[in-house]
Parts: structure tokens; sequence; C-alpha cells
């Protein structure tokens, strides 16, 4: 895969305080590596907001929408999900005045790694096709939502069987 670079001019912006330029992107995003449960986006990244220079900061002011075909947390069935999210970005010229503020030594900022930043940022950590999902079988790896299986539930891992005895239905806890 090659390098994606999503460039935005803001040589207009230095030198000028209190200026602002619209930006209104959409965005390709193909690289989900390291998101395993992310199968593919289902519609570029939408960007909309402003880069404004604010005491010589340039402040990125955007909000993003996307949809996204991830897998179900329980049984892995495909899900899409409709992603919204803001992006809030400061770069200066002059170096990092702080953690927060990204330097910047060209007359352009790639917005790329932001917004794919953000985007899995925002990615709910547990999605599932639906509230009473039955997951998979986790001896045969059937879906359980598509009916039941004829394997054995009622083995207990020997590692775990101290447990059982915490659970005594027959004891008021």
């Amino acid at each position: 895969m090659g390098v994606i670079c999503v460039r935005v001019d803001i040589s207009q912006l230095f030198g000028h305080r209190g200026k602002s330029i619209p930006i209104d992107l959409s965005i390709d995003i193909n690289d989900t590596e390291g998101y395993p449960d992310v199968v593919g986006f289902l519609e570029p990244v939408k960007i909309k907001g402003t880069l404004t220079n604010i005491d010589d900061i340039i402040v990125l002011d955007a909000e993003g929408d996307t949809l996204l075909n991830v897998s179900c947390s329980r049984c892995l069935a495909p899900v899409n999900v409709k992603l919204n999210f803001k992006l809030y970005e400061m770069f200066s010229k002059t170096g990092n005045i702080d953690e927060d503020i990204e330097a910047v030594t060209e007359d352009s900022i790639d917005l790329y790694p932001y917004v794919r930043n953000e985007v899995f940022e925002n990615i709910p950590m547990k999605i599932v096709c639906k509230d009473d999902c039955k997951g998979l079988c986790p001896s045969c790896g059937k879906n359980l939502n598509e009916g039941n299986c004829d394997c054995d539930t009622s083995y207990i891992n020997p590692k775990f069987d101290s447990l059982r005895a915490l659970f005594n239905v027959d004891e008021e806890v």
C-alpha cells in the first residue's frame, strides 16, 4: 500500500491572525492495520471545518463522519456503523510550544494521520449486531444466533472448579 497524503495549504494563514480557511474534504482510508475488527470503509471519511490562525497557532476545528463495516464482537457477523467525530488539532511554525501543538515545517499540513487516528479512536470498543446476540459456540464455532449446536456445554475447566464452591446455588449470599 502506498503512502496516503492529504495536504492542505496553510501558507495564507501565516502572519494573518484571525484569518480562516474552510476545509471540506473527502478522504479514502484503506489502511485498517492494527484494527482487525474493521472490515472496511463503506464510504469516504468526510471532513468539514476550518483552519484558523489564532495568535500564530493554526487551529483545525472540524467534524467528520463515515460509514464503517466492522465485525460483531460476539458472533463476527458484519455490522455497519455510522461514525461521527470531532477533529481538533493545533499547529505552530515556531516549533512545539507544548505537547498539544504540532510543529509545522512547511506551508502545508498533511491531515491524513490526524483524521485516521481520530476515526479509529472513536470506534466503540465492543460492537454487537444486536443487543441479544448469542455469539459463537466456544467448542464448534457455530453462530448461536442461527440455532443451537449439539456441543456439551456442561464441561467446566478443572482449573476453575474451585470457584464453583463460591457460587453454591443452595446458599444465600
